[in-house]
């Protein structure tokens, strides 16, 4: 409290060093009582808001404020891990950016550094995309992205008290029929009580113990969106008197609404029991451009804070081989290959028995063309899991050291997804898929069209990385039997399906079985295209 009355007054460079003092304090606590960690990083979170975003001043734009405030808030809370030093995150350097919905409108997106933010007044009303991007001194950036509902709010507000919790719906009924404690307009609702010296949502600038309701004419472009609402005590909403949100009593709630062509406007009345510290309400377009947006603006974050968090962990008990693993995935993830084959690579050296770890780095060094390593790592797993019983781990080894012409034997690796094959299961048009890829490198193409053939047949309900994997293979194949135009069309179709799937790491999170399919995908297609398309084929695979 000391701290931020410091700031609040001009006193920064001494707010600055109570925060510090403040932070080791909290480190010191966390360190000797574990139950308090999450404790210390959720100060570690207000301290850089005030810091550095500036929450405690006057924003010229309510509203804007109210949105940063939020999503800025939750990603310094996931990358709360490791070093809790303010001097981490460099706020100067902090950039944002406003883009409207729908793009190409006319209207033009707003960029800057955050004092532009601070002096940006809010926008005309309609939906936008507020982002954030914050560089940090040893991590990578922290990024957020929050869908901005700016639109005429009016608020009712009502005074409640402690028993409010086990009021029925006849008494809350009364109390929103009834005269409220106080009336305002707002441009937007985004409100998250983080200061301990600030105002807050309710009525008189109180932050707990109070209700609130809240109307406008929802007038939007036209599309599909979700309605989402963020608060302690819950809400409900209403559209023209029809309920389409009950999140009552739980802390968040979403809902879809669609608005027509010329939207001629519709009410939109929010009821919350007790907003308290937070207040959130946000429209998602739902439309694959507006999940363009979110993706080039926000990127891997959430798999960014997953890496900052599984390095304090392992930093914790270093000895322990599934974190080192689970940390070489999400570096994956996050579209840095390089450093998450250093990571699998020494959880191999902790755990060789685990065959999880040696497959995902194969397919990394496949996936940024590390041959030599590649071929290293594709002998050393063929002669540990050769002999394996289960036949998920044959055909995951066969299919690792297939990826890549000439880095085993690929009779040997015949035989190991032969006998998955015989095995059959609910994998069978996987394992048909991967003894194509064996027959393809062994120089059979009839055979190996065969089997692409089997398994594009199962493979019609799977992801789409997969079904192209198949038809990549399939085009090297119609290629090498001289069947030109039916290995074009084989590419083009390979193409179409993952034409809105983006090959772009760092941007794009496939998930963790989705990576394995990406990354697999993703070496196919290369050498397909340079085989098919390039007019001078690979060397004989």
């Amino acid at each position: 409290m000391i701290a931020e009355l410091l700031l609040r007054t001009g006193r920064e460079a001494e707010a600055a060093d109570a925060f510090a003092s403040t932070m080791a304090d909290e480190r010191a606590a966390s360190s000797k009582f574990p139950a308090y960690e999450d404790i210390t990083r959720g100060w570690w979170a207000r301290a850089n808001l005030l810091l550095g975003l500036r929450i405690d001043r006057t924003w010229a734009g309510p509203a804007l404020q109210g949105f940063a405030t939020s999503a800025a808030w939750s990603t310094l809370r996931r990358h709360a891990w490791g070093d809790l030093s303010l001097g981490q995150a460099d706020w100067p350097a902090a950039r944002f950016r406003l883009e409207p919905w729908p793009p190409g409108n006319g209207r033009a997106a707003a960029e800057g550094a955050l004092g532009d933010l601070r002096a940006t007044p809010d926008p005309p009303p309609g939906v936008y995309l507020l982002s954030l991007s914050i560089p940090r001194k040893q991590n990578a950036p922290m990024r957020a992205a929050t869908w901005v509902y700016v639109t005429p709010w009016k608020l009712s507000l009502f005074l409640t008290d402690d028993t409010a919790s086990s009021w029925d719906d006849a008494r809350w009924q009364k109390l929103f029929a009834g005269e409220p404690a106080e009336r305002r307009n707002e441009s937007a609702l985004a409100f998250t009580y983080l200061s301990l010296l600030g105002r807050g949502y309710g009525p008189l600038g109180l932050a707990d113990g109070y209700a609130l309701s809240a109307t406008t004419t929802a007038r939007l472009p036209a599309g599909k969106y979700s309605f989402r609402v963020v608060t302690p005590g819950g809400a409900r909403a209403f559209i023209d008197g029809q309920q389409v949100l009950n999140c009552w009593g739980q802390t968040s709630g979403t809902a879809e609404m669609t608005a027509p062509e010329n939207d001629p406007g519709n009410e939109l009345k929010i009821i919350a029991p007790a907003p308290e510290r937070q207040f959130v309400v946000t429209l998602q377009p739902l439309a694959p451009e507006a999940d363009r947006m979110v993706r080039a603006a926000s990127g891997t974050d959430e798999v960014e804070a997953d890496v900052d968090r599984l390095a304090e962990q392992s930093s914790k008990d270093p000895g322990n081989a599934q974190l080192v693993q689970d940390r070489g995935y999400a570096l994956a993830r996050a579209g840095r290959f390089r450093e998450a084959t250093s990571d699998l690579a020494r959880a191999i050296e902790m755990r060789p028995a685990e065959h999880w770890a040696w497959y995902f780095d194969a397919c990394v060094l496949a996936q940024f063309g590390d041959e030599a390593a590649y071929r290293k790592r594709c002998a050393g797993m063929l002669q540990r899991f050769r002999d394996a019983q289960q036949p998920e781990i044959l055909e995951r080894t066969g299919k690792a050291c297939l990826l890549m012409p000439g880095a085993a034997d690929p009779a040997a690796c015949s035989e190991l997804v032969g006998r998955a094959v015989d095995a059959g299961g609910t994998y069978l048009p996987f394992f048909q898929m991967a003894k194509g890829m064996a027959e393809y490198r062994r120089g059979r193409h009839a055979d190996a069209l065969e089997w692409f053939d089997k398994a594009r047949q199962g493979l019609a309900s799977t992801a789409s990385t997969v079904r192209a994997t198949d038809d990549y293979f399939r085009a090297m194949a119609l290629f090498r039997l001289d069947r030109r135009e039916e290995a074009r069309q084989a590419l083009a179709e390979a193409e179409g399906a993952v034409t809105d799937l983006g090959f772009t790491p760092g941007i794009d999170d496939f998930g963790f079985s989705g990576l394995e399919n990406f990354l697999i995908c993703s070496v196919a297609r290369r050498e397909a295209k340079t085989t098919v398309t390039g007019g001078q084929p690979t060397k004989q695979p």
